[in-house]
C-alpha cells in the first residue's frame, strides 16, 4: 500500500472496512453517462425504424407454397 493512503486515512477507522470512495462514484457516473448517451442514440436509431410489415412474396392465386408452375415443385432457386 503507498505511504500517501497511510498518512491521509484516519487511524480511528477500521482498517478491514472498503469503501467505495470518490474513485468509486467516478466510476459509476460515469457508466451512468455512458448509458445515457447509448440510450438516446437507441432512441434515435428506432425512430427511423420502418415499423410498416409488409409480406415477403406478393400472393399469386392458389400457388401459396411459392412453387413456380412447371418446375417440378422445385424450390424456386433450384435447392
Amino acid at each position: 500500500m503507498n505511504t500517501f493512503f497511510l498518512l491521509a486515512a484516519p487511524q480511528e477507522l477500521d482498517q478491514d472496512l472498503v469503501t467505495p470512495g470518490a474513485l468509486g462514484f467516478l466510476v459509476i457516473a460515469l457508466i451512468g453517462v455512458a448509458v445515457w448517451f447509448l440510450a438516446r442514440s437507441l432512441s434515435k436509431q428506432l425512430r427511423r425504424v420502418n415499423f410498416e410489415e409488409r409480406p415477403d412474396r406478393p400472393e399469386r392465386g392458389d400457388n401459396s407454397a411459392g412453387n413456380a408452375p412447371g418446375n417440378g415443385g422445385q424450390h424456386p432457386a433450384g435447392a
